[in-house]
């Protein structure tokens, strides 16, 4: 079977897609399907999830014109639809989790507020270039992609407490939310934030850090309602890799909590511990 850069690409395909809205929901099911759980319209499991996996990773590249239209910079372009290919190896190869892994970073690259740390975009560039230039200050992180609740702090424990007991409201009334974000003070207690955007808000948190002002944070989503939905945290407290806790929910009900560590982001070594 062909990877996706070898595919030629079907005239005016990304039409089939209204907006990049809704290209994005070809994406959010590949995060939630990939590799061998793809069912029909009826809910029923595919029989061939190979190829229901190359027909879905097919779409992605067919609508990949939208993509164009928003980014102009051609070396990033070369760059994602690398990932994309990397994704789809790791994925044919039964490597579940690095395929899950490149595929968000990538998704990460053209929708800023799904964007996480960088660790696969180097080896895209090197292989898509023979050598690294956009990425070259990157620094891979040491931690391993997967983790457990163990690798919590206290406080990141607390917030994600305090956070799931939120989300769980819209879970209830089978609803869904992009973004709601929290701060633990000082004194402990917990604070909503809302700036004007994920920038700013990133901004006011590092700050705050850096004064001593909160100790620890957490980004919450849950931005594909409906039968399936991603729930993720991104949970940062001073001294401790930053958490990704993720679930699945399914017909409205939580799945087994996974943890993902990462360079933190608001609480960066040089944040000021309380």
């Amino acid at each position: 079977m062909p990877l996706i850069s070898n595919v030629r690409r079907r005239e005016h395909s990304s039409l089939k897609f209204e907006s990049l809205g809704q290209y994005h929901d070809a994406w959010a099911g590949i995060v939630l399907f990939a590799p061998n759980e793809f069912t029909d319209l009826d809910g029923n499991p595919i029989a061939d999830q190979s190829a229901a996996l190359e027909e879905a990773f097919q779409t992605i590249h067919d609508g990949f014109g939208l993509v164009e239209r928003k980014i102009k910079d051609q070396r990033l372009l070369a760059i994602l639809r690398e990932l994309l290919v990397m994704s789809l190896e790791s994925y044919r190869a039964g490597e579940r989790k690095r395929g899950a892994h490149v595929f968000q970073e990538c998704e990460g690259l053209i929708w800023p507020s799904r964007a996480g740390q960088l660790k696969y975009a180097v080896e895209a560039e090197e292989r898509a270039f023979g050598k690294v230039e956009r990425f070259k200050d990157v620094v891979v992180s040491p931690y391993p992609m997967e983790g457990t609740s163990a690798d919590l702090g206290p406080t990141q424990g607390q917030l994600l407490e305090y956070a799931q007991a939120q989300a769980h409201r819209y879970i209830e009334t089978k609803d869904s939310f992009q973004s709601l974000i929290w701060a633990m003070n000082v004194d402990r207690s917990i604070t909503e934030i809302k700036k004007r955007s994920r920038k700013a808000t990133v901004e006011h948190l590092r700050e705050a850090a850096m004064s001593g002002n909160i100790l620890g944070s957490v980004f919450a989503s849950f931005p594909f309602g409906g039968f399936k939905g991603l729930l993720a945290f991104n949970l940062e407290e001073v001294g401790y890799p930053r958490v990704e806790a993720i679930a699945l929910v399914e017909d409205w009900k939580l799945g087994l909590m996974r943890y993902r560590l990462h360079e933190p982001e608001i609480f960066r070594p040089s944040a000021g511990a309380a």
